[in-house]
This record gives C-alpha cells, structure tokens and sequence, in this order.
C-alpha cells in the first residue's frame, strides 16, 4: 500500500493511501459474502450463495461499493499506525481518489501540541490581601438588612426606605422625529442606598437618589442623558425623559446587632463567632478572588512565549463544554439557552463566537499548557490524594440537581469514571498551580536547595558509617595474654 502524507496548517494531516486491485478484489468476494448474509437469495442458505450469484442478482456496482466501504474500515487503522500519527479523535474520508485502483484520502485530526519555555525565572510576588474590621461591618450590615423588618410610612422617602414604584421612559427616534416609548411602564421594588447592586443600577446607576423626597401617589418626571459609548446601543446618546410614581414607601427597620442575631443568622453562640464567620467567609472570597487574577496573569506570562497547536475539533469540543456549563447554569437559574439569548437579543450562532469561543479557547489553551507543565514537572498524583479528592467532589455534587441528572443518564461505572476524572483534575490543577506559585515566589528554589542539602548530609552520614564498619577491629585479648616484643 502507498502512502502520501501532507501537513496542513489547522494541525490536522491528509492521508492519501492506494491499495491494488487484488485487494478490491478480496473484499468483493467479502462484501458479496456479506449482502448474502443479510438477503434471503431463493435456494441458498444465507452466506452459502456463489459470487457469480451475487453478482447476477445485485449487479456489480453494489458489490463494489460494500467492498469499497469494508476496505475503508478496514485500511483506516492500518494507516494509522504504519504512519505513526497520534490522531485527536477519529479521522473523516474526504474523498474517494478512484476505485480502480482503489486511493483514499482522509483528513486527521492531530493530538495537541505544546511548547513552551523554561518558566523557572519567572517572578512574581504572592501577597493576599487583609480583610479589615470595616469589611466585617460592611457585610454585617448586609447581613442585618437580609433580616430587616419593613414597616409603612406616610412620609417623603428617605435613604434606606424601601420603595415600590412604577417607572416608563420615552425618547425621540432620531429617524422619525416621532416620540419612542424606550422603557414600557415597569413596576419596580427598590432599598434607596443600597450599595449591593453598583454598577447595575436599573435604569441607569444611582437612579435611587432621584427618589428621595418622592411623595406616593406623586407622579414625578426628569431628563437622563445616557452617554454615547452606553452599553446598550438603543440607548447610547439619547435623552430619556423619565416619570415614576410612588406606590408605597417603606421603613426598613433592621435588628440590634446582638447575640439573639447571631443565633438567627446561623445558631451561633455570640455576636463574636458571627464576626470570625463572616471574616473567614470574606478571606476565602478574598483568597479566591486574589488567586484567580494572580494565577492568570502568571499564566500569561507563561502563554506569552508558549506555541499551541490544535486541530478545529478540539475548539468544536470546549464550544460544547462551555455550551453545557451555561446550560445547567441557566437550568439552576429555570431558564433556557432560548429564552437567555432572547434577553441578549443575540442569535445562538453570533453568541457562540463573539461569547462562547473566546472563553473556549482560553479555557483548552490554559487546559493544554497545565497539562504540559505537569509533564516538565513530574507532577504525580498518590493514591492517598485521590481517594480524597473523589470523595470530596462526590460530596460536593451530591447536593446539586446536576448529580441526579448524571445518575440517570449514566450507568454507576461510567459516573463513578466521570467524578473520578473530575477529581483528578482538579488535584492535578491545584498542584501545578501550587508548583507555579513556589517557582515564581523563589520557594521552589528554597525547597530545593533544602532538599539537596538534606540529601548531601544523609549521604556524608551514610558514608562515616560505612567508614565505621569497614574499620579494622582491635584485638580481644582475654586477661593474662601478653604480647611478645620483636627481638631483633
């Protein structure tokens, strides 16, 4: 069989191979053997029907063509391995050359590569941030407001009412001249200060301080000129003239920061142990928050020098992963990938390239380059740490509703597989990242020296001792013995 190799340069190869035809011919004789198998032919047994039949009933062009496809099948993995290619996934036929004699061409996707450079000279400082005494009030006073009473008023509204009201905004079309209704009439519930929400401010940010002094029932009317680069192109450059009316206004009377809070946040015994829950809370946030841009940008710098090669079936594959996590997202959330692009009033195709891919790609480079530096760095996971692991990541998907969903669409051997390569790699994750936080703030290199430092004494020890050993023994005289002087 010849065989003609070409590189292309979405790291897939094309494959040419050309057989004879004395092989066509041995899988003639198969396929004809395969349609009397599965024909009932008058006076044959199935299987037992001569060639020459076969032929006569059929015709030549079915025969040739099973045995074109049985020949596929069964050169495919031959050709593989006689050219050493270490194939992504299974390869497609992208054209039959000819028949006679038979020549294929097949396209291959090829594993991954990566190349990156050393990174042991990389720096950078690690240096979690301190959550402060204001943080814990902060989040202490949110806490409070989680378990605030409201209680009516008659009064204009005042900074930290709660407020309902009905709000519509209307604007000129640019094209028509004609006045546009931008916001339909809305009924909105808002807490006049409340900080939690930032930049996300309906319709606009701070628009709650446009509330204050409202009275209810009192329709109210203002101009917002929304900037020219606003996120939302319908709005960008446009006045809006707004009018809301207060429906109700509401007094939020928050509880005394005592022990009896503390038990009704989470039975803890005092104000103190709700205080050292919430400063432990926020320094995981911290922790996590700080840990994620740390490792990125290190990354980066890693990714900076680094070749990554792909073929478009891997991306294809991550599109998917990426597609399913915001499925079961959105499944959390009871909402559908539909109904999420008609919110963003995006087609699912222009939301998968201009969304999606971007975070695909990122996510399998980085995949790719940890996968890489775990090889360079002989990172090895035990036994020990596994079991652990597993263990863990059961527990942790036990209590989402993604866990009944993979116990019914799974058999039990294949979900304990998938839980236990999740497992895997998030261990595998965390100790290369824990590898490239020791190397780029010098403490690998500590440790290393400290080892090999150890290492050199044990064996200075081990040597003394063998020295030891080999040593000659003196002489056991036992009492009374005496040694004769040499007489010259």
């Amino acid at each position: 069989m010849k065989i003609e190799t070409e590189n292309r340069d979405d790291h897939q190869i094309k494959i040419v191979a050309e057989s004879d035809e004395a092989t066509l011919e041995t899988f003639k004789v198969k396929a004809s053997r395969k349609i009397s198998n599965e024909s009932k032919i008058p006076g044959f047994r199935p299987g037992k029907a001569p060639y020459a039949v076969i032929r006569r009933i059929y015709g030549d062009e079915l025969i040739q063509k099973q045995a074109i496809e049985m020949m596929i099948d069964d050169i495919y993995p031959k050709i593989i391995e006689e050219t050493k290619v270490k194939p992504y996934g299974p390869g497609t036929l992208e054209k039959i050359e000819s028949e006679v004699p038979p020549k294929f061409s097949f396209l291959v996707p090829l594993e991954p590569e990566v190349k990156i450079k050393d990174f042991h000279n990389i720096r950078q400082e690690y240096a979690l941030p301190t959550v402060t005494d204001k943080e814990v009030e902060d989040y202490l006073e949110r806490v409070r407001k989680t378990y605030a009473t409201a209680e009516p008023v008659e009064r204009p509204t005042e900074k930290g009412d709660l407020v309902y009201l009905k709000l519509k905004g209307v604007g000129q079309n640019p094209e028509t001249m004609q006045e546009e209704e931008l916001f339909k009439e809305t009924p909105l519930q808002l807490v006049i200060g409340d900080t939690t929400v930032g930049e996300n401010d309906f319709p606009f940010k701070d628009f709650d301080q446009k509330l204050i002094g409202a009275k209810i029932n009192e329709e109210q009317k203002f101009d917002y000129d929304y900037p020219a680069d606003d996120a939302d192109t319908k709005l960008a450059g446009k006045t809006v003239q707004f009018s809301f009316t207060v429906q109700s206004i509401k007094f939020m009377k928050l509880p005394e920061v005592n022990d009896e809070l503390a038990k009704m946040v989470g039975k803890f015994e005092n104000t103190d142990a709700l205080k050292a829950a919430i400063r432990k809370q926020l320094e995981m946030n911290a922790k996590s928050e700080y840990e994620r841009k740390y490792f990125d940008e290190l990354i980066q710098k890693i990714s900076k020098d680094a070749i990554v090669q792909y073929p478009p079936q891997a991306i294809d594959d991550e599109i998917e992963h990426v597609l399913n996590s915001i499925r079961n997202d959105l499944a959390s959330q009871k909402m559908d990938l539909e109904t999420y692009l008609k919110t963003l009033k995006k087609e699912k195709g222009t939301f998968i390239n201009e969304d999606v891919k971007p975070v695909a790609i990122k996510r399998l480079e980085q995949s790719l380059i940890f996968e890489e530096i775990a090889h360079k760095e002989n990172i090895k996971l035990d036994e020990k740490e596994l079991n652990n692991a597993f263990s863990q990541t059961i527990q942790e998907l036990q209590v989402t509703s993604d866990f009944q969903k993979m116990q019914r669409k799974l058999s039990p051997q294949r979900l304990s597989n998938a839980i236990a390569m999740q497992a895997a790699n998030r261990l595998m994750s965390t100790h290369v990242l824990d590898r490239l936080k020791d190397i780029a703030t010098g403490e690998y290199e500590k440790k290393q020296a400290e080892e090999s430092k150890n290492a050199s004494e044990k064996k200075s020890e081990e040597s003394s001792n063998e020295l030891v050993e080999e040593s000659p023994k003196p002489l056991n005289m036992s009492e009374g013995e005496k040694t004769e002087p040499v007489q010259e």
